[in-house]
């Protein structure tokens, strides 16, 4: 007759595990991580002490929510939290940024969790929350306008169509009019006149691209 078996969960009596809020991100950003603790024990946790060791050359930046890092403080590679009590059927997570290098190198980077307690054992995953690091695309500028003629004052529509990755732009209108705006601004000409428009995309590591379009209105 065949064998029916049926799978049992055991669930650890303390468990830490750490996830990742961006797998994919540019060098010189910041990416959020969250440690979560869940105590399904019968008894509290005392002196709960975490020791994060984030990738090779990223730095702990700020705390988004939970308590604070004990030591060390920015600019670390291993923020330690030390927690007096996580009491029984309690959950705490702990979210924070950390700083990826402005000169990563592309490629996989995972960090190390590790937990103790005087209560009893804290599981810790190895090599978790992996986080991509890829190369920034230089971006190319490009723009299109409607509409390109008419009575004043006129509103003219540019729409941006610019390629790469870019995290600021600069619109100057040929009139003396200037924008920052990246999504499709409006910009109304007062008097009559023919006006060369230009838009300029950059990208926080200072790649740049400008396009420019003469007589466009």
């Amino acid at each position: 007759a065949p064998v029916v078996s049926n799978p049992v969960q055991v669930l650890p009596l303390f468990d830490l595990s750490k996830r990742v809020g961006a797998n994919t991100i540019l060098p010189g950003m910041t990416v959020p991580y969250t440690i979560t603790l869940v105590n399904q024990s019968q008894i509290d946790y005392l002196n709960v002490r975490i020791t994060d060791t984030l990738p090779f050359t990223f730095t702990y930046h700020s705390m988004l929510s939970g308590p604070a890092p004990v030591t060390p403080g920015p600019g670390s590679g291993q923020p330690v939290w030390q927690l007096a009590k996580i009491s029984k059927g309690a959950t705490v997570q702990i979210a924070f940024k950390a700083l990826v290098n402005l000169h990563q190198e592309p490629g996989t980077y995972y960090n190390q969790v590790i937990g103790t307690s005087t209560s009893g054992s804290v599981p810790g995953p190895i090599n978790t929350a992996p986080v991509i690091v890829v190369e920034p695309v230089a971006p190319t500028a490009d723009f299109s306008a409607n509409p390109l003629s008419g009575s004043a004052p006129l509103d003219v529509v540019f729409t941006n169509l610019a390629t790469g990755y870019f995290t600021s732009c600069a619109w100057t209108f040929g009139d003396g009019g200037t924008s920052s705006v990246c999504v499709d601004p409006v910009h109304t000409y007062a008097t009559g006149g023919v006006y060369n428009v230009s838009l300029t995309v950059t990208e926080f590591l200072i790649l740049e691209a400008l396009a420019q379009r003469p007589g466009v209105v």
